[in-house]
């Protein structure tokens, strides 16, 4: 819980730099309450990476729940990012790492990673990851 302000600076960096910017607002707020509810929950994880001082350098958050179409347990990627100056270390690596462990510790079937581009699709594919689906958003809020 005392990494949660870390956290959300993260969260917002995120945002700032993905396509989701362009999409809905930033909301510390939210953000906060969202990684409190990570903690607390059974079938969530928020796991963090950080420097030899104790610094926040990325986080990844998980959840469990019955897939869609067959109802296996399935642990899907809500978020994952690592911020600049730390990529590269070997981070990104430990949290992708550290979130196989957590879905096999928690009886997951598979785990399902979002590629925001060909370079992190390409870095799954190298780790045993197939691809599955691409996804698009749009933003459909109806102007008064």
């Amino acid at each position: 819980m005392a990494d949660i302000p870390a956290l959300v600076r993260l969260g917002s960096a995120f945002l700032r730099e993905s396509p989701y910017g362009d999409l809905i607002p930033d909301d510390p707020a939210h953000l906060s309450a969202l990684f409190a509810r990570l903690i607390e929950h059974g079938d969530a994880a928020l796991l963090v990476a950080q420097d030899d001082a104790g610094s926040v350098l990325g986080m990844i958050g998980l959840v469990i729940e019955p897939h869609v179409l067959s109802g296996a347990r399935t642990c899907g990627e809500l978020f994952w990012y690592v911020e600049a100056a730390a990529r590269g270390t070997g981070a990104g690596l430990s949290l992708l790492d550290a979130a196989e462990e957590w879905a096999a510790d928690n009886g997951a079937d598979l785990l399902l990673m979002a590629a925001p581009n060909a370079r992190v699709g390409a870095l799954y594919e190298r780790h045993g990851y197939a691809a599955v689906e691409t996804m698009y958003g749009k933003r459909v809020i109806r102007e008064s």
